[in-house]
């Protein structure tokens, strides 16, 4: 089991976009394949870069406007045609998004989609590709949204019960039903998923623990999902399916889990990759050893970060790390080859 705070720093690797970030960014990408950034700047406007080509370099920052937000934290979803969505809690608790008007195009203004929220957006992905919204409301409950079409607008709030104090993490089974996870009073784990595709649900069922992180989660190569959690005494817990959109294993630790969210990417052969910032406010990582394999040891990615890790494939299916620095900019590093080593 290592400790974050017993390494040194390694800062080797990682380039500068600027910005001067109020939290972490988000990042989503487009048809083209070229990712995009978004942050809140420290103006209070909401800001965005882009990769000029795919798997390129990177434009100068845009102002997106949503300077009258309040300080947000963006989700990023995309559309069947491809054209992404942002979502974001205003400063009044209400949700608004804001949408490109064509693939890789440019953007609609601002709108509200109502709501009262403690929570941020987590996007799930229907059969069909249509978008479906889960939020936790001030009164702890969770709701939910979904687009009545394909790239359409959108239905209203409904409501899914629960006690629910951490933001939510949605998957899509292999059969195509939508499950969601998250904390509930006395800090355990719950999950709640679709008893068939587009039918009712499940209701909110235990899955044991006292953790003191939202949960992350990710999906290996043969469809299992696999979930990540941090437990009170700092270690990674992780549960995961036993078959594909089956019954669940217990908790394995997998040693020191830093602080913040945590942020699960897959590489472009199927190995599941864990990111995390350390005590020592480093990045570190763990991975697959091979496709629904074994875990490897944490490993630092080095420099000095205020936020969490945000992980996103390049079109060529290079990983490539992004975080707020301790000066309020924004790094990152990626892999010099699909799979492999960093930059």
């Amino acid at each position: 089991m290592q400790d974050f705070s017993f390494h040194q720093s390694d800062n080797s690797g990682w380039q500068s976009l600027g910005g001067n970030l109020l939290c972490s960014p988000a990042v989503g990408i487009n048809a083209d394949g070229r990712l995009e950034l978004f942050l809140q700047s420290a103006d209070g406007s909401l800001r965005h870069c882009w990769q000029t080509t795919p798997n390129g370099g990177w434009s100068e920052w845009a102002d997106l406007g949503g300077g009258s937000l309040g300080n947000v934290r963006v989700k990023v979803g995309k559309n069947q045609d491809g054209r992404l969505e942002l979502f974001v809690r205003g400063n009044e608790k209400g949700l608004w998004h804001l949408y490109q008007t064509s693939p890789n195009g440019g953007w609609s203004n601002w709108e509200p989609m109502g709501g009262s929220f403690a929570g941020d957006p987590a996007v799930g992905y229907l059969p069909d590709e249509r978008m479906e919204l889960f939020l936790v409301g001030t009164d702890h409950g969770v709701y939910h949204a979904w687009q009545n079409t394909p790239n359409g607008g959108w239905s209203g709030w409904s409501g899914m019960g629960g006690y629910i104090i951490s933001n939510l993490e949605v998957g899509r089974n292999v059969d195509g039903r939508l499950e969601i996870f998250a904390l509930s009073s006395g800090n355990s784990l719950v999950h709640n998923w679709q008893l068939a595709v587009g039918a009712a649900w499940s209701g909110w069922q235990p899955m044991g623990g006292y953790y003191t992180s939202a949960p992350a989660l990710g999906q290996s190569l043969d469809n299992r999902l696999e979930v990540f959690v941090r437990a009170n005494d700092n270690n990674l817990h992780h549960h995961y399916q036993v078959e594909p959109g089956g019954n669940w294993s217990g908790a394995t630790s997998r040693g020191a889990g830093g602080v913040g969210n945590i942020e699960v990417a897959r590489n472009f052969d199927g190995r599941l990759e864990v990111f995390v910032r350390g005590n020592d406010n480093h990045f570190w990582h763990m991975y697959q050893s091979y496709p629904n394999g074994p875990w490897s040891g944490w490993e630092s990615l080095g420099h000095s970060f205020a936020g969490d890790p945000v992980v996103a494939r390049n079109q060529d299916g290079r990983l490539e790390v992004f975080g707020m620095g301790t000066d309020k900019a924004l790094w990152h590093r990626w892999q010099v080859t699909p799979g492999g080593g960093w930059s």
